[in-house]
């Protein structure tokens, strides 16, 4: 599956207008994924193209951006017009230099900036110090106040013993403060078997932007005929679906679910994981309305095997899904091989293993969307 397919907007239609980005054309008032327009007279309704809304033309420049930085392996700053002390910043290895650090890519216009932690203001606002992508001052500016909550289910697993215990939601929470240093990050650890509408009510605020989650329930599709199914299984191939219809059977499944995304503020955006079952198998939370699904791309920017709910229908956002890891002696790199993410001292250094799954695309494309609202009043 290409990428490419999902942003095929008339770059002519674009220089008419004088606009770079799609961004930057007139807004609407509709918001969300899979709209349509409905007479309520009949109950008759109008689908409108998918990527209508604000935020799923935003996702189609996203995954643009992802696939280039793939695809260009572009990932260690050019600082030769950087001052001395941005300088230490972008290049320090410590744990807190690479989680106070972000490369960031304006939806808008499509620029490159390097964004630093700088502290908090007297209100308990972030301050972020605002490099260009030759590590140029730019400015420094006060950001919105913004938390991203990570919701899981809690296992009862004692965490992961490559990482010396280190637990699914720390590595999903791990990944969200790489690629949004600014945002505060709130745990909701849920029940596999009940609902959990109140436990994430309580979770969360004012401040929350959006809802992270590394879970599902997949359905697969297989042919109803003996040898169609074997056909499908041997040559690895994606049957085709109606997604309207996938839809409905999947919404059956609502009633089931371990939490009602519905009941959560339309303010506030829910992204999960597409799964991990592959291109014929679909997660059923991707039938609620206001969630958005967020699918695993390979280092060479192609959907990866596991990734599945392969249907912009259900997944509107692809992120890199596979990272290897080291341990070094100051600590363990898991995110990128760019600075320590977690520090623990020792006297190895050996390659661990690469981590895959949606679970960490969704992370990634969550806090990649926070940070555009945090950024989008300053530049």
């Amino acid at each position: 599956m290409k990428i490419n397919n999902l942003y095929s907007y008339n770059s002519n239609i674009l220089k008419l207008l004088g606009k770079k980005s799609i961004l930057q054309t007139r807004s609407n008032s509709f918001v969300g994924k899979n709209i349509s327009l409905a007479y309520k007279n009949y109950g008759e309704h109008l689908n409108l193209p998918r990527f209508f809304t604000k935020e799923m033309r935003e996702a189609r420049i996203m995954n643009r951006f992802a696939v280039q930085e793939l695809k260009s392996k572009s990932f260690i700053p050019d600082c030769s017009k950087a001052n001395p002390k941005d300088l230490v910043r972008l290049i320090d290895t410590s744990s807190e230099a690479n989680l106070s650090r972000v490369k960031w890519v304006n939806p808008k216009d499509g620029k490159v900036y390097y964004l630093l932690k700088n502290g908090k203001n007297e209100l308990g606002l972030p301050i972020v110090r605002i490099l260009d992508e030759n590590a140029n001052f730019v400015k420094e500016s006060v950001m919105k106040k913004c938390n991203i909550v990570v919701c899981e289910i809690d296992k009862p697993d004692k965490g992961l013993d490559d990482f010396y215990g280190l637990s699914h939601s720390d590595l999903t929470t791990l990944f969200i403060r790489k690629h949004n240093p600014f945002a505060d990050v709130k745990l909701c650890l849920i029940d596999s078997g009940a609902s959990n509408d109140e436990k994430l009510a309580k979770v969360i605020d004012s401040d929350t932007a959006a809802v992270s989650c590394a879970f599902g329930a997949s359905l697969t599709y297989r042919p109803n005929n003996f040898f169609k199914r074997l056909y499908y299984k041997y040559f690895n191939k994606k049957l085709k679906i109606d997604p309207v219809r996938m839809e409905n059977d999947l919404a059956k499944y609502k009633s089931d679910s371990i939490i009602n995304f519905d009941n959560i503020p339309k303010n506030i955006r829910v992204f999960v994981s597409s799964g991990n079952n592959g291109k014929n198998s679909y997660n059923k939370y991707l039938a609620f309305k206001n969630v958005e699904g967020v699918g695993s791309l390979d280092s060479f920017g192609k959907v990866t095997d596991y990734s599945a709910s392969r249907n912009s229908y259900f997944t509107q956002h692809y992120e890199l899904g596979d990272f290897p890891t080291m341990q070094v002696p100051e600590g363990f790199m898991i995110t990128s091989f760019d600075g320590i993410d977690v520090p623990f001292k020792s006297d190895k250094f050996r390659e661990i293993k690469t981590l895959s799954g949606t679970s960490f695309s969704v992370s990634i494309r969550a806090a990649k969307a926070v940070l555009n609202q945090m950024m989008e009043d300053i530049l």
